[in-house]
């Protein structure tokens, strides 16, 4: 990793895009390996943070940061290692959650004093270190999980993991929760706000699909000769109408998962999409 951000190539062998998909073979790695590579990946973590407040040079390697952390909390949670309550984001590995457990505590102290000592070198020679014991963590995590075609595919089950990867492509993305607990992620790109919805869950879990969607309120209704016309000429993109409110929108299937750089041109091709839409209806 340079100076410019980019990614160790390994990252796709092992992680791509932030995001190992964890089992419950995940409970074989032994509580001291998953401690001491907890706090490996938490340190890669804290120093992308800490990035993140400055000049985002190492943006690619933000969501594998998100993604490793998260994996180990899954891997923790499901071992018995951490309470799944106190624990059932990668936020609460970062914060501390009150009513931890004397064993929780301490690992989380830990953690934190590590975190703190490593992002004050935040260095191109620090980070690609650090970067590489997360991987090297990362791909140990894999051989429990059993590798296959999961480990480092993105798909809908991970709603941070994929903010943070949308993040890299749209920064501002932020992830929440309807009143049912089903995800949701809001973002911008060529100046226009847009979500992602969740679709295909189980009771706010387990996602399988994605609809990207956007409104543009006009002052009058937008003509549906417009509309069919776009729908006629574009493959990415649905245009609707609601009222004065023209809508495009884009499905996009993740059962299985596809590939990080796949994924990437999706995003790629719905921020087209949006500057084309916006231009065609005269927005």
């Amino acid at each position: 990793m340079n100076a410019t951000g980019r990614v160790a190539g390994a990252i796709g062998a092992i992680l791509a895009g932030g995001l190992l998909l964890v089992s419950a073979a995940a409970a074989q790695m032994p509580r001291g390996e998953w401690e001491s590579c907890l706090e490996r990946v938490y340190v890669f973590d804290a120093m992308m943070q800490q990035d993140a407040r400055g000049a985002a040079r190492y943006s690619e390697a933000h969501p594998l940061a998100t993604g490793l952390l998260d994996a180990y909390r899954r891997a923790g949670v499901e071992a018995g290692y951490l309470d799944a309550g106190r624990f059932s984001s990668v936020d609460a590995i970062r914060g501390r959650p009150s009513g931890m457990s004397a064993d929780e505590s301490r690992l989380m102290g830990g953690l934190a004093g590590a975190g703190v000592a490593a992002a004050v070198f935040l260095t191109p020679t620090d980070v690609a270190r650090r970067q590489g014991e997360a991987e090297q963590c990362g791909s140990r995590l894999a051989a429990f999980v059993g590798g296959g075609a999961a480990v480092g595919l993105i798909d809908a089950t991970r709603p941070e993991a994929l903010r943070a990867l949308v993040d890299t492509a749209h920064p501002g993305a932020e992830l929440e929760f309807n009143d049912r607990g089903v995800p949701r992620i809001f973002a911008a790109a060529e100046g226009f706000n847009y979500g992602i919805f969740f679709y295909g869950c189980d009771g706010g879990e387990n996602c399988r699909s994605l609809l990207f969607s956007a409104s543009f309120t006009m002052n009058e209704a937008p003509r549906l000769e417009t509309m069919n016309t776009w729908n006629s000429d574009r493959i990415i993109g649905q245009a609707s109408v609601d009222g004065n409110r023209a809508i495009v929108s884009h499905f996009v299937g993740l059962r299985g998962g596809v590939s990080p750089e796949t994924f990437r041109a999706v995003l790629n091709d719905w921020r087209i999409a949006l500057r084309d839409f916006a231009q065609h209806i005269d927005f």
